[in-house]
């Protein structure tokens, strides 16, 4: 008889038993588990079916009932039904934790969304709404890295934060991605990048590549309740109270101080599941917020960008007025100049420039991007803008 079994970490996630009335599963479920983000519209839903290979397993959550009726309609992101719009398009499958494919046997019924799956030869199968980006993940990009790691810094649990340098140069590339732990995109990109710019044939004489593929580490390896703790991380770079955030900030201080140029800052995000819309953008100051001739390189760089890569429609840019910096977007525009942007990732698609259109989101897509994001930036003229 095949049933559901622990946890497997790399998110926000917490015991069954706080809402065994939300998960069903046939045959009976034996414990699984759900992330905390019951209110905030990252609601994932990760376990492990065993079982014997052929078996059927059929999963059943019921989704957090929602009041649409007295819904504020004013606020976009209408949290529980945006993410429940798309759930059955966002259910992953895999026997590894490594390597991830959407499944289409998945349907909604009212507010419960349905997981029907067949057990692989090997017995198991993890299960997860949302693409995952796992612990066991990470370690691969540790390992295979290593050569490259740098201290940075540790996190408030104590941890030492993932950091891995490239290059000789004296511009300095930026990359950073899950300062919120649900939101991995980024890490798949990363992982894919640091992969490219790794290759000895690849000449990186006039950059310095800096990149974390995970600043919330902690997350990583704890239970903890969402939000992160002991704060949000991305509202803590104007104060830097926390050691994620002052970390990074004394390594960036010591490049600046030692001549290097911060040239290109970046935080990958996933963006929310907005209605009608991807949830992926670009963040960017609308015209007048910041000098003209800053403004406008950061136009050009952007839209060289969105036209170059598998990412987003080239108008997916959201414009903004920020107060003074919270966030690490702020903090790396008004600090240094550099162009520094948050790439915000649909949660369930991704544009195929081909096509014109959006393809379901994949990790074959998000490796494939990293990829061309690497090259983009190696060939991008940075003295025209």
């Amino acid at each position: 008889m095949a049933f559901i079994t622990g946890k497997f970490p790399g998110s926000c996630v917490d015991n069954i038993e706080n809402y065994a009335d939300r998960i069903e599963c046939t045959p009976k479920v034996n414990a699984a588990v759900l992330s905390r983000g019951l209110t905030n519209g990252h609601h994932e839903f990760r376990c492990l079916a065993v079982g014997t290979a052929g078996e059927e397993v059929h999963i059943v959550v019921h989704w957090p009932e929602y009041d649409v009726d007295s819904a504020d309609r004013s606020n976009e992101y209408w949290f529980v039904e945006s993410f429940y719009g798309v759930a059955d398009q966002v259910v992953f499958t895999g026997t590894d934790e490594l390597h991830w494919q959407r499944i289409e046997t998945v349907w909604k019924d009212g507010w419960d969304l349905h997981i029907k799956v067949t057990l692989p030869e090997e017995g198991h199968l993890y299960v997860s709404v949302n693409l995952p980006f796992t612990v066991k993940a990470l370690q691969q990009v540790c390992d295979r890295f290593a050569p490259w790691r740098v201290t940075v810094g540790k996190t408030a649990g104590g941890m030492d934060i993932p950091a891995f340098r490239f290059g000789t140069g004296k511009k300095v590339i930026w990359l950073q991605a899950n300062q919120h732990v649900t939101e991995v995109c980024g890490c798949h990109v990363l992982a894919s990048l640091m992969e490219y710019i790794s290759d000895p044939a690849v000449d990186l004489k006039d950059y310095t590549f800096v990149v974390i593929p995970s600043v919330s580490m902690d997350k990583m390896f704890m239970d903890q309740e969402y939000p992160e703790y002991p704060v949000n991380i991305n509202r803590d770079w104007g104060t830097r109270k926390q050691p994620e955030t002052k970390a990074i900030h004394d390594y960036l201080q010591g490049m600046a101080a030692e001549g290097y140029e911060i040239l290109v800052m970046v935080d990958m995000h996933c963006g929310w599941c907005r209605v009608g819309d991807s949830g992926g953008n670009i963040t960017e100051y609308n015209h007048g917020f910041i000098p003209n001739d800053y403004w406008e390189r950061r136009m050009r760089y952007t839209h060289a960008l969105l036209s170059a890569l598998d990412y987003e429609k080239p108008d997916k840019i959201w414009w903004c007025d920020f107060p003074p910096v919270q966030t690490f977007f702020q903090y790396g525009s008004q600090l240094y100049g550099a162009l520094c942007s948050t790439y915000e990732f649909s949660r369930f698609q991704i544009w195929n420039r081909e096509k014109g259109d959006y393809d379901p989101l994949s990790q074959e897509a998000l490796e494939k991007l990293g990829k061309q994001y690497a090259k983009f930036l190696l060939s991008y003229d940075f003295e025209e803008v």
